[in-house]
């Protein structure tokens, strides 16, 4: 929030790019943990790798609503927060590329009356990570199909969020160090793309925020006794008053109460 002033803005795309272990996903999950506890809003949320935390959720919504929180009590389907998330929130597994362009393509379509009010009421959408699909089949891959998956992704998720007026966040994986220029520009190495396509994939996002974690959490994941601070940092954004300038950091840690800002 005290990066973006306020947040995703609805008809924009923010990526959020780090490394593994850098708290994307725990974002994520408390992006949409607040869009559900604090509105009436719909909230999908597309998982390339089964990263999508029910409970997390769950508990995050009770401590932003107040309630106390037990990170390893049950779900309970009859409390306020269940029910939000049952009415509000659908998640959609797509481990794959067609599977993701399916989700994505059926935004634009729209959904049948059953769902009708849901979609109306679409606010948010999450894909984590959004190069989930294209990896599982990279190996077999050639340069020039993945150069028009990511044309395609590219088109779907600007159309999704211009057409829709949604906020739309999504998260990809770079090296443990990358510098904020490198963050902006750099595509996983396995996608062995032209620089064109990559230069392309690049302006898929209106924000970009570079996620990283301590070094001592990357050099040993063993090491969990205390909360690690994280630093996201704004690598790409656009003129707007409410927002700080790229290149500004924001520290914050992830623990059972949610993230804390330091």
């Amino acid at each position: 929030d005290a990066l973006l002033g306020g947040g995703v803005l609805s008809g924009e795309v923010c990526a959020l790019i780090g490394p593994t272990r850098s708290a994307k996903t725990q974002l994520c999950l408390g992006m949409a943990a607040e869009t559900l506890a604090r509105t009436d809003a719909a909230v999908l949320y597309v998982s390339a790798c089964h990263c999508f935390d029910k409970q997390r959720v769950h508990a995050l919504m009770r401590r932003r609503l107040g309630c106390a929180a037990d990170f390893m009590a049950p779900l309970s389907p009859d409390d306020d927060c269940s029910l939000r998330m049952a009415r509000q929130l659908r998640v959609c597994i797509a481990e794959t590329l067609p599977k993701l362009c399916q989700v994505l393509e059926q935004l634009l379509v729209g959904y049948p009356a059953a769902q009708a009010d849901w979609f109306c009421r679409l606010r948010l959408l999450v894909v984590d990570p959004v190069f989930g699909a294209i990896l599982a089949e990279a190996t077999c891959t050639p340069s020039s199909t993945a150069a028009a998956q990511l044309a395609r992704l590219q088109r779907l998720l600007r159309e999704i969020a211009s057409r829709l007026r949604l906020a739309v966040l999504v998260t990809s994986a770079c090296a443990q160090h990358a510098s904020p220029h490198t963050a902006n520009t750099e595509l996983p190495s396995v996608l062995a793309l032209k620089p064109v396509a990559a230069h392309v994939w690049q302006h898929v996002a209106h924000v970009r925020v570079l996620m990283q974690s301590c070094d001592r959490l990357a050099s040993d994941p063993s090491v969990s006794a205390e909360p690690v601070t994280h630093t996201a940092t704004l690598v790409k954004s656009y003129h707007c008053a409410r927002r700080l300038r790229v290149g500004t950091s924001a520290s914050f840690r992830v623990c059972s109460e949610g993230l804390i800002s330091q």
